[in-house]
């Protein structure tokens, strides 16, 4: 499996994805992250397994997760030797996951890129390569389900990423379905598909419906640049490399490689037709035509010579090793609980102090039974200041000795009481209600008491005990709010 990183992934070793715990990252792309991962089997030999989990921006998008599972499940019933096995998929703590078996190799392109350091690669392993390709899309090609009707998979995506030779020579066709989810997913569209356009077939380009003879184009491609050693549609962008791809525009193999085969230019040209009528019908048909070429030139196209070639150019690999002791976390021991008589004795305590806390606070809040204390002002209700009073108020005229129902009358020596009809200015004051005032001290002691009517609302008094009302002590001198002649007696 590749070591290389293309981005750097966030998931720590210890993430779990079902059985799976992650051990470390493998690759990255716009669509996904490789994990090497590993479950328990056997406590000497853990199974290894390359998770591939889903970037969390395509798992927030319910349709895409829809058509991954979908596709994810038709991948999961395919068994043959040449196609990747899937061991689990669902969601797990790194979201969406997809298990496959641990393939210790190189992709396709890793050694492709060996080809500048290590030279051409040769014809047996590049042509063996593809057949055992072939061999795998068309058990793809031909799956049917369980009541026995055809499936119509499709792999859409025979690119060098999604080729692995493992380390004793075995070739793996990896990630079936994907393409067709990242075709229907727009989020994605731009992040996986570019690059990609080169191993397009032209029906694929024009957005047509596609078969298994898309996957025969894309056959013919690999086996252009495995023989060849160069791109079979490559430009500037992608645009003009759809219209290359559309047109059939290629550079002939015998025309970039001097004594190319003929017979093996000849199953290229007609897997890479323009019209899908004019290619092999099948993958396997392809692979006919390769293996007789392979007879006919006595070329060795066995795993154990494409297993020699892995370790003449990147050399003796082992296997990783993984405990999955360092992986678990490490249980959290919780302390030891206290007494149960010491708990009890702590709560106690902190109702006691909650209840003297709750006894002060009450008090505090209490008003004063006692009254006002020493040197306060009193505070009578609806009378104003005693510094805003007149300087003498009028008591009422009635004798307190006159019977109920009798009229009073006025001293034979006291002038009769004049009243006067006047506006009220003050608007809360009632007008059956008349306070007779005195004029200054000087009028008063010459015996001329001029007496004025002045609307005001008296405080109403008390009820005696014989039933007539008090009047109310009102504040000032209290010889001045008798009548003359009380103040007399």
């Amino acid at each position: 499996m590749e070591a290389a990183v293309v981005s750097s992934p966030g998931l720590p070793a210890g993430t779990r994805f079902g059985d799976f715990v992650a051990v470390r990252p493998l690759a990255a792309g716009g669509m996904a992250e490789l994990y090497l991962a590993a479950r328990e089997r056997e406590p000497a030999a853990p199974e290894l397994a390359a998770i591939k989990r889903l970037l969390p921006h395509l798992g927030w998008d319910p349709e895409f997760v829809r058509m991954f599972l979908d596709e994810v499940r038709i991948a999961a019933s395919l068994y043959h030797p040449n196609i990747v096995r899937v061991l689990d998929f669902g969601v797990g703590e790194g979201g969406h996951y997809l298990a496959m078996e641990y393939l210790h190799g190189h992709t396709l392109r890793t050694i492709q890129r060996s080809v500048r350091a290590a030279g051409p690669l040769p014809l047996g392993f590049s042509v063996s390569t593809v057949m055992e390709i072939a061999a795998g899309l068309h058990a793809a090609h031909e799956h049917r389900d369980a009541n026995g009707n055809p499936v119509e998979v499709v792999h859409r995506d025979v690119s060098p990423s999604n080729v692995m030779v493992t380390v004793d020579g075995q070739v793996k066709l990896l990630d079936f379905g994907i393409a067709r989810v990242t075709e229907h997913t727009q989020l994605t569209r731009a992040g996986t598909l570019k690059g990609k356009m080169g191993y397009m077939s032209p029906e694929q380009c024009r957005g047509e419906r596609v078969d298994r003879r898309s996957d025969v184009f894309g056959l013919g491609i690999l086996l252009y640049e495995l023989t060849v050693g160069r791109r079979a549609f490559y430009a500037d962008n992608d645009y003009a490399v759809i219209g290359k791809v559309v047109d059939g525009d290629y550079l002939r193999p015998r025309d970039v490689v001097e004594g190319y085969p003929v017979p093996l230019e000849k199953v290229i040209a007609r897997a890479l037709q323009i019209e899908p009528g004019d290619r092999h019908p099948t993958a396997a048909a392809l692979a006919e035509e390769l293996a007789r070429f392979m007879v006919s030139m006595n070329i060795d196209g066995s795993a154990p010579s494409r297993a020699a070639l892995l370790h003449a150019r990147f050399g003796f690999e082992p296997m990783p090793v993984v405990n999955l002791a360092d992986l678990r976390p490490t249980p959290v021991v919780p302390p030891p609980r206290k007494s149960g008589l010491w708990r009890w004795a702590a709560l106690g305590g902190l109702g006691a102090v909650i209840g003297v806390l709750g006894f002060v606070a009450g008090g505090l809040a209490q008003p004063d039974k006692d009254g006002p204390a020493a040197g306060d002002e009193p505070v009578v209700t609806g009378m104003p200041p005693p510094s805003s009073l007149p300087a003498a108020i009028a008591a009422p005229t009635t004798d307190p000795t006159q019977e109920p129902g009798d009229v009073a009358t006025p001293a034979p020596d006291e002038a009769p009481t004049e009243f006067v009809e006047h506006d009220s200015e003050e608007p809360d004051l009632a007008e059956d209600d008349l306070l007779l005032v005195e004029d200054d001290d000087e009028n008063a002691s010459a015996g001329s008491t001029r007496r004025r009517p002045r609307p005001r609302r008296r405080p109403k008094g008390r009820t005696s005990a014989s039933g007539s009302e008090e009047p109310a002590e009102p504040g000032g001198d209290p010889d001045a709010l008798l009548p003359p002649t009380w103040r007399e007696q």
